[in-house]
C-alpha cells in the first residue's frame, strides 16, 4: 500500500524574524488553507467550491511550515501536502507546478521547488506529528485529559474508516487494531482560525512536545489504519492545518519508492 505526498520548499525574505515566527508558525492557519483552495482553483473551480462547502470530506491535509533554522535574512523552509482524492492531490501538484509564489498574511512565498514523496506503508513502523491536532470524542467534546488520547485517536480513526467504507472508498470494514503513543506529554495551546477581522474562531489544540514523538499502530488492520491516519489525519478540522502526520527520518529511507 502506497502513499503519497507533496513536499513544497519556499524562500522568503521577512520584514523581521519574530514577525515570521509569529505569522507562520502560529497564525497561518486558515490564510494558508485559502491560499491552497487557490492553487486548486486554479486548475477546478467547482473542485474548490466543494471543498470549501465540505462536500469533499478531509479533502486534503497540509503540515506546519517547517524550518531547518530561522537565521539570517533569507529563510528557506517547506510544507507537506496530501489528499486521498486523486483529483485534489493533482490540481495541488499542477497548480504548483505552474505558479512561482503564494500569499500567506500578507507575505509572499516564492517556491523554490516541488518534490512527489511515495512511500511503502507496510514499511512504516511509525509515525510522527507534523501539525497540532484537535481531539474530540463521539459527541463532539473537546478533551481536556491526555489519559484518553488513545481511545480517542483510535475511535476517530474508526469512525473515518466507517464513513470510507459506506461510500466505497475502502473495500472492507477495518479490522483490529492498537494504537501506541510513545510521548512524554502533549503541550496545548489556544489557535485562532481568523477568516477576518470580525470572524475569529478558536480551538484547542494539541502538539508533540519535540520531533522524537510518535504514534504507532498495531494488529491486524495496522496497515490500513496507518493509511488512514497519513491521508485523513488525526482529529478534526484537518483541512484547517491540523492532524497531519509524518515519518521518522530511519522510516523514510526504508519506506521511499523511487
Amino acid at each position: 500500500m502506497l502513499y503519497s505526498r507533496l513536499k513544497i520548499n519556499f524562500i522568503s525574505t521577512p520584514i523581521s524574524t519574530e514577525e515570521f515566527k509569529k505569522s507562520f508558525l502560529y497564525d497561518n492557519r486558515y490564510s494558508t488553507y485559502s491560499a491552497l483552495l487557490k492553487v486548486i482553483e486554479s486548475q477546478n473551480k467547482k473542485l474548490s467550491e466543494d471543498i470549501h462547502e465540505n462536500k469533499i470530506p478531509r479533502a486534503f491535509l497540509f503540515s506546519n511550515f517547517i524550518f531547518p533554522n530561522l537565521r539570517g535574512r533569507k529563510f528557506n523552509f517547506h510544507l507537506y501536502l496530501t489528499s486521498s482524492y486523486s483529483e485534489v492531490f493533482s490540481a495541488l501538484l499542477k497548480g504548483f507546478s505552474k505558479l512561482d509564489a503564494i500569499s500567506i498574511n500578507n507575505q509572499f512565498l516564492f517556491k523554490a521547488n516541488l518534490e512527489i514523496e511515495r512511500y511503502d506503508i507496510s514499511n512504516i513502523n511509525s509515525l510522527t506529528f507534523l501539525s497540532p491536532f484537535i481531539l474530540r470524542d463521539k459527541e463532539g467534546n473537546t478533551t481536556e485529559s491526555q489519559d484518553s488520547f488513545t481511545n480517542l485517536i483510535k475511535g476517530q480513526i474508526k469512525r473515518v474508516a466507517d464513513a470510507l467504507y459506506e461510500n466505497n472508498k475502502i473495500k472492507s470494514k477495518i479490522g483490529d487494531f492498537d494504537v501506541i503513543l510513545n510521548t512524554s506529554g502533549f503541550k496545548k495551546k489556544l489557535f485562532k482560525i481568523k477568516k477576518n477581522d470580525s470572524n475569529v474562531t478558536t480551538y484547542r489544540a494539541w502538539s508533540a512536545t519535540s520531533p522524537n514523538e510518535t504514534i504507532k499502530f498495531e494488529g491486524k488492520s495496522k496497515d490500513l489504519a496507518k493509511a488512514i491516519a497519513l491521508y485523513y489525519g488525526v482529529g478534526d478540522k484537518t483541512n484547517f492545518g491540523f492532524g497531519m502526520l509524518g515519518l521518522p527520518k530511519g522510516d523514510q529511507d526504508a519506506a521511499l519508492q523511487v
